[in-house]
């Protein structure tokens, strides 16, 4: 079993950076509830817009970080916690060599939107980043099961390793403080809220 002060380190790191993205995709879950709720669209530049923005951009940060495909080895990625102790990680209960090859295909698109638009300003993709985007096409949900399952993975690896349980969870937020500001926010004219238009029938 390896225990090495990267080894270890690299497991705490990639678990912290996996919290943080699910709180901001948690955070971002919330947002589109309540305007789905609401049949509203949020308009305009407002603290609130930017705060969406940021969160997203953040949260792809966090899952590009963990998982990087590294050809060279110098990152400790997820893939390098794999590949330093395979044996262990395959011996936990939530261990599925399906979905870890779905965190593969991820990993490949998360690497395209890494690449050409969201930490470098790619020759052709600065010509229309959303068109970079298109071409990951990487969805909703496969983005939230994948980060959930290798959150998940890596607790019990955590706990295998150290013995205690890892405290910093997502699930200790509850998003009600968001939905509360927005309607705030709302209310007291801080955003601009446009009513959808009903689908014709």
């Amino acid at each position: 079993m390896a225990n090495g002060i990267r080894y270890n380190t690299a497991i705490k790191r990639n678990l912290f950076e996996l919290a943080h993205a699910l709180l901001e995709l948690k955070a971002l879950t919330a947002w589109d509830r309540y305007t789905d709720e609401n049949e509203i669209y949020v308009h305009g530049e407002s603290y609130f817009s930017i705060s969406q923005k940021a969160l997203f951009n953040d949260m792809v940060s966090h899952a590009i970080k963990v998982l990087e495909l590294d050809k060279c080895g110098d990152s400790s990625t997820f893939w390098y916690i794999l590949k330093t102790d395979t044996l262990v990680l395959k011996n936990l209960k939530d261990y599925s060599e399906e979905k870890i090859y779905s965190l593969q295909s991820l990993a490949v698109k998360l690497k395209h939107v890494r690449d050409k638009t969201h930490f470098h300003l790619d020759k052709n993709g600065i010509l229309d980043h959303h068109k970079i985007w298109q071409e990951a096409d990487i969805k909703g949900r496969e983005l939230s099961e994948g980060l959930k399952y290798l959150f998940g993975l890596l607790c019990g690896l955590y706990k295998n390793i150290f013995k205690e349980s890892f405290l910093y969870h997502p699930d200790d937020y509850d998003d009600t403080d968001l939905i509360k500001l927005l309607n705030f926010a709302a209310s007291s004219d801080l955003i601009n809220v446009v009513p959808k238009m009903k689908e014709l029938r």
